[in-house]
């Protein structure tokens, strides 16, 4: 009963998603959200980041069992090895699966050195789409800056690209 319930909330909540190819888009590629200039505190990360975040940080929200998941994950490790941001907070989840989280972590790399949480797969992306239907399903990039969401993006920006956009 409790794996039909995890597979019918997950259906559910992938078709509340709208195509990726319907996004609204900036012109530096990011995606419009009504998220844009919200604090942390007021947004749908508020239960789990407790601390104001000063500088420039990424949370990127994923799935550890998506493909897509891990090249954004390689994509955004990169930006901190430039040290373009201060710290990328990986918000996952093992989506009703088991065993993702230990295989995300052999293919991305251990070597991370960025700051993990797992979420809610019932709860959590209900958060996003409650408020914001058009919101594509995981990966997402959230570029915070200041403790004010400043981009989101659903393809992930190259070193040059966000260059141009990071907050100076």
């Amino acid at each position: 009963m409790v794996r039909l319930t995890l597979i019918l909330s997950s259906l559910i909540f992938l078709s509340s998603f709208s195509k990726i190819d319907h996004l609204k888009k900036n012109d530096d590629g990011s995606i419009k959200s009504i998220l844009v200039g919200k604090k942390i505190s007021d947004s749908p990360f508020d239960e789990y980041i407790k601390t104001d975040l000063k500088g420039d940080h990424i949370i990127l929200f994923l799935v550890y069992g998506c493909e897509h998941c891990w090249n954004a994950a390689t994509a955004i490790k990169k930006l901190k090895d430039a040290k373009l941001v201060n710290d990328v907070i990986i918000m996952g989840s093992e989506a009703g699966e088991t065993d993702t989280k230990k295989k995300f972590m052999e293919i991305v790399g251990t070597d991370l050195n960025c700051t993990i949480m797992d979420y809610d797969w019932a709860t959590m992306p209900r958060k996003f789409t409650g408020p914001e239907p058009d919101m594509p399903p995981p990966p997402l990039a959230f570029y915070v800056h200041d403790n004010i969401i400043k981009k989101v993006y659903s393809v992930m920006p190259s070193e040059e690209e966000f260059k141009k956009v990071k907050v100076k």
